[in-house]
């Protein structure tokens, strides 16, 4: 039986729905009177503000050019405004009517929260801009250092080439509920199926064309994975552009096929922007059907069976309790969006990098790969004092060591680090125990599925312990 500490009674007015964002569970309500206005307010400022800064250096006509969106002096007298783009609050000079201007009307702000940004386009200009902003070049050093390693290695790129790395993991097919549970025991080590999406759909159907062919979808894209605090200072800060998804294939569609045909452009690598931890299966809950299970799993992903525990303890067997959703039913319970969110894929460009770090919440994981080639470096969790844990990070533990390009003058711990190098190629998994640092880089355009989960007999605490914390959060807010 799972036993909870604390108390036993849920919060109060705990009427939520669960998500998790890098593998860390958080709460937030489906009930339209929850108090969502701080959390909206967060991430409207994170997004909006960063594509704030990019349309400064894009063409708001989309122009081979990137001159600057510049605020006109003075707005044209009224029945003159035809074709004119309001930029900065300033130019509503006094208020009044713009009926010529297809675009979003929010003089002074009024309406919007103080985080939107000053410079107000309208639809066509906002894709225009967003279109010349994929392509705004930048050298970041993880990128930067891809590239240059690939070029080293003259040729298609092999995981013995990571500099200090072993290759020594296993490789299995047709694997056993028992083999796997014991991979997830202590000492716990990572493990490659080599028929992971064996019985997946995905695998005949799944590509970038298949994409685009979806429904109209809006995603957020960045250039920079995981986020972090650290970068703000450095001026190395994440790039997030919200994009429709066909534009964005449109985009990945026109990089470079491989990290190695890159590596043999002339000029400075420009880092890709990357649509990382896309939450698919909620987007598009029919895409399920193409991933089922995976078979590996079958007995080892314990998430549903924790979470029903969670429930029943935390808010009883009556639904129409005032701490339950009331959209809850019993074929449809609270937590069932916990575990559609733990699953997501990931579409990006060759070169779309997922620098070092490990998944919150003691949370294990799968990753595998649908289309392209991808790298992976792994370290175990007794190699942290090696890796230079980045200070101040609270959603994620991250590395300041780059892999590829190790700087041991200013780590000289990583020499004891004990790298673990692979290439997943499509159809393949690695299953990747909690706490184990890891690293990832697209050699091919790539389409990867990823899967969080909890196994009752290792880290079935991590979920529960994520859950009551984030109760705590959704309470404060109240």
């Amino acid at each position: 039986m799972l036993t909870l500490a604390g108390p036993r009674a849920g919060p109060n007015n705990t009427r939520a729905s669960v998500w998790s964002d890098a593998a860390t569970l958080s709460l937030r309500s489906q009930d339209p009177g929850w108090p969502q206005r701080k959390v909206m307010d967060r991430e409207g400022r994170v997004n909006l503000q960063r594509l704030e800064s990019l349309l400064l250096t894009a063409s708001p006509r989309g122009s081979e050019s990137q001159s600057t969106l510049t605020p006109a002096r003075t707005s044209p007298a009224y029945g003159h405004r035809k074709g004119w783009v309001p930029a900065a609050p300033t130019d509503f000079d006094e208020g009044g009517s713009f009926p010529e201007c297809c675009c979003f009307q929010y003089p002074e702000e009024l309406g919007t929260s103080k985080t939107f940004p000053q410079y107000l386009l309208s639809h066509d200009d906002k894709r225009q801009a967003i279109q010349a902003a994929l392509h705004v070049s930048r050298q970041l050093s993880e990128h930067v250092n891809l590239i240059a390693f690939a070029a080293k290695c003259q040729g298609a790129i092999t995981a013995n080439q990571v500099p200090q790395a072993s290759t020594a993991v296993d490789r299995l097919s047709d694997v056993s509920f028992a083999q796997v549970s014991a991979l997830l025991a202590s000492p716990s080590r990572p493990v490659i199926i080599t028929d992971a999406f064996r019985d997946w759909p995905a695998m005949g159907r799944w590509s970038f064309d298949f994409f685009q062919r979806l429904p109209h979808c809006e995603v957020v894209v960045n250039d920079r994975a995981p986020a972090r605090h650290a970068d703000e200072s450095s001026g190395g800060r994440q790039r997030s552009l919200p994009v429709s998804l066909s534009a964005y294939l449109q985009y990945v569609q026109g990089q470079p096929a491989s990290v190695e045909q890159a590596s043999q452009l002339a000029g400075e690598p420009s880092a890709p922007f990357y649509l990382n931890g896309w939450r698919a299966f909620a987007a598009f809950p029919d895409l399920k059907h193409d991933c089922p299970g995976p078979y590996f799993m079958d007995g080892i992903d314990s998430s549903s069976l924790i979470l029903e525990a969670v429930d029943k303890q935390l808010f009883g067997k009556h639904p129409a309790s005032p701490t339950v959703p009331a959209t809850a039913t019993p074929d449809s319970p609270w937590w069932q969006g916990i575990t559609t969110n733990l699953r997501k894929v990931f579409i990006g460009p060759a070169g779309s990098t997922t620098r070092l770090h490990f998944d919150a919440g003691q949370a294990h994981g799968w990753l595998g790969q649908v289309q392209g080639r991808k790298l992976f470096i792994l370290f175990p969790a007794s190699d942290t004092s090696y890796l230079y844990p980045v200070p101040g990070e609270t959603e994620t533990e991250q590395s300041s060591i780059d892999p590829l390009d190790p700087d041991l003058g200013a780590h000289p711990l990583y020499t004891k680090a004990t790298p673990l190098a692979f290439i997943l190629c499509p159809g393949e998994a690695v299953v990747i125990p909690q706490g184990w640092w890891h690293y990832a880089a697209a050699l091919d355009s790539c389409i990867t599925v990823m899967g969080n989960f909890y196994h009752a007999d290792t880290n079935a605490a991590g979920m529960v312990r994520m859950v009551i914390k984030s109760m705590g959060l959704a309470q404060k807010r109240t």
